[in-house]
C-alpha cells in the first residue's frame, strides 16, 4: 500500500487483530479501507485496529517481526 513504510500485525485474540503502521516520511495515510479489505478477504469478519506509530522496534536481535500472536 503506498504510503506505508513498515507495518506489524498483532494478533489480539483470534478475532481481532492490530496493525502497526510507520506512514512514509512526507506522507500522511488515514484510508486504511483497502487494507481492511485484504485482511478481511483472507481472516473473515474479525475486528481490526489499525495504530499509526512514529516506529516498530526491532527484536534484540535486530530483525523485523511482521507478526506477533498473543
Amino acid at each position: 500500500m503506498n504510503g506505508i513504510q513498515q507495518f506489524q500485525v498483532i494478533q489480539e485474540t483470534k478475532d481481532n487483530i492490530r496493525i502497526k503502521v510507520v506512514n512514509t516520511a512526507g506522507v500522511v495515510t488515514d484510508n486504511f479501507e483497502p487494507l481492511f479489505k485484504v485482511f478481511r478477504h483472507y481472516l473473515g469478519d474479525i475486528k481490526i485496529e489499525i495504530e499509526s506509530v512514529d516506529s516498530i522496534p526491532s527484536t534484540p536481535q535486530g530483525k523485523h517481526k511482521y507478526v506477533i500472536s498473543k
